[in-house]
């Protein structure tokens, strides 16, 4: 893996809003590439031969269905914000009605009927007609625009009885109506909107958020893999010692040169050593299982048979100790830097604002209506025209209040909100409470896992020459089978324990940037992860 190596990876989604309530970015943006989800293909992928770290991050990213839930989730908290802009669009109302039948006369339009000769008639016929039209658009401010068109045409036996023309009328009216107590300024659609919007970019946080627990359980999940690997191996090579003794043994036996117990004790070591391998196999399947899941990848029925080969674990650096006391310093940064932090402020944020509109509802309604309407007549048409030649406008001007007497719906409201207000408030004092703790446990984990790695290192190199010198004394008679199988099972343990530690110093890496929120990265395009960094490279310089 060369040092400074970074890679771009891809989270399951067409559009993810960019952060930030005061502007949307088109979600394509932030997607390098945009890939789909599909089980399919994720299943494609077998886990077997050479899998190396940056790919295996780089497919964990892109089927990773807490990652595909994550994004649909944030394509959710977008449609709700579309349905909040709702309520700013132009409505368009169109409508069309007419009216015939008959209606019942007065005496005095009875006689009407007699005095021009037909025959008298009790009823009237009518046929009268009327089109509708109108816009409506609430602005931001809170005020509501009204512009309506009528067009009405009236006529009946009546009035051709009597001589009177059919009449077509037409008006427009211009009507606005503003809020001057509740919903003053527009704070009701404005507070929906702003709180979908805040919830929006919460999940976007989400989806970063999910995207660095992903990353982080990949690769704790590999390193258990790859020191898997390595322990079977050396289990493997301590078994094949062991039955090569007990061979040896066997002969020395069945030549009369040393006593028949120490066969027993070479055979009973031997059985350990092959039940310590069998475990270790084991658990080597079990870690190979729990990656594949974590890929959505098929595997093979045993380990054993995909020929798996890892990157190396990294090797423990003394400068690490530097580097966890650097991170542990930069406990007000990852209150920035941690994305669960911002989504956890954001909908803090959108809950108070929920509770602004809840109070605003216990005001008393009030608002100012205003219309212009003007109108046209045109007698003696079937048609829709009208003369507008001479308009008589006319001006209303006036007040409207409602003042529930109770309001109980109000106040349950605003209890309810400001109850969800405070968990969040709750929420967001504990998860910031966390970070630090949890810097500290990481950090002083890894500087210990450096120290410890020291000792056990120098304890598996005096081992080694202790191994050494006890077949020499064996030899010499100074020794006994004990005693060359008790130090050669300590130089396997501490070979075993240097594994175990180069494990979790890389585990220890991936989780103290994970709980400072520099696992992954996100710029103006993308979401990174530094795989030098997380394979142990470039630990001096990266701070």
């Amino acid at each position: 893996m060369r040092p400074g190596k970074v890679f771009a990876v891809a989270v399951c989604l067409a559009c993810i809003p960019a952060v930030g309530a005061q502007g949307l970015r088109p979600l394509s943006e932030l997607v390098f590439p945009p890939p789909q989800f599909d089980a399919a293909a994720g299943r494609s992928l077998n886990l077997k031969g050479e899998v190396a770290l940056a790919e295996v991050l780089r497919r964990a990213l892109s089927a990773n269905p807490n990652l595909v839930f994550q994004g649909l989730q944030v394509s959710a908290e977008q449609g709700n914000v579309e349905q909040a802009l709702g309520a700013y669009e132009t409505e368009l109302s169109l409508g069309y009605s007419r009216e015939g039948g008959r209606r019942p006369l007065r005496q005095q339009d009875v006689n009407t009927f007699s005095t021009a000769g037909l025959p008298e008639s009790r009823a009237d016929r009518i046929n009268n007609s009327e089109a509708r039209a109108g816009l409506t658009r609430n602005l931001r401010s809170g005020a509501e625009l009204e512009a309506t068109a009528t067009i009405n045409s009236a006529g009946s036996t009546l009035n051709e009885v009597s001589g009177t023309p059919r009449q077509t009328s037409a008006g427009l009216r211009f009507g606005i109506r503003i809020p001057l107590l509740r919903n003053a300024g527009g704070v009701q659609n404005d507070s929906a909107l702003r709180a979908r919007e805040l919830e929006r970019d919460a999940s976007v946080e989400d989806l970063l958020q999910t995207s660095s627990t992903t990353v982080l359980n990949v690769a704790q999940t590999y390193w258990e893999l790859a020191a898997r690997l390595l322990r079977a191996s050396i289990l493997r090579e301590s078994e094949r010692r062991a039955r090569e003794l007990v061979a040896e043994i066997d002969k020395l036996v069945a030549a009369d040169q040393i006593p028949g117990a120490e066969l027993d004790l070479a055979e009973a070591s031997a059985g350990e050593k092959r039940a310590a391998r069998i475990a270790e196999e084991q658990a080597l399947q079990a870690a190979w299982n729990n990656l594949g899941r974590l890929l959505q990848a098929d595997t093979v029925d045993d380990v054993l048979d995909a020929a798996l080969k890892t990157d190396a674990l990294p090797e423990v650096d003394p400068r690490a100790a530097d580097f966890a006391g650097g991170m542990q310093a930069r406990q007000r940064d990852a209150l920035e830097k941690r994305a669960d932090i911002r989504a956890a402020r954001l909908r803090e944020r959108a809950a108070h604002i929920q509770v602004l509109a809840a109070e605003d509802g216990l005001k008393t309604q009030l608002d100012f209506v205003g219309a212009l309407n003007t109108s046209g007549l045109r007698e003696g048409s079937n048609g829709p025209s009208f003369d507008l030649s001479r308009p008589f406008p006319t001006l209303n001007l006036g007040v409207q209040v409602r003042m529930p007497l109770e309001s109980t719906a109000a106040r349950g409201l605003v209890t309810t909100r400001q109850s969800a207000h405070r968990q969040t408030v709750v929420r967001l004092r504990e998860a910031e409470g966390n970070v630090g703790s949890a810097l500290v446990t990481a950090s002083s984990a890894l500087r210990r896992i450096v120290r410890r790695h020291e000792d056990t290192a120098a304890a598996a190199v005096r081992y080694e020459q202790a191994v050494k010198n006890e077949y020499v004394k064996r030899k010499l008679g100074l020794a006994t089978l004990i005693d060359v199988i008790t130090v050669q099972d300590r130089l396997d343990g501490a070979r075993l324990q240097q594994i175990q530690l180069r494990q979790e110093y890389a585990s220890g890496i991936a989780q103290i940037l994970f709980d400072a929120g520099e696992l992954v990265g996100r710029d103006a395009e993308s979401y990174r992860v530094n795989t030098a960094l997380l394979g142990g490279a470039s630990i001096a310089g990266s701070r």
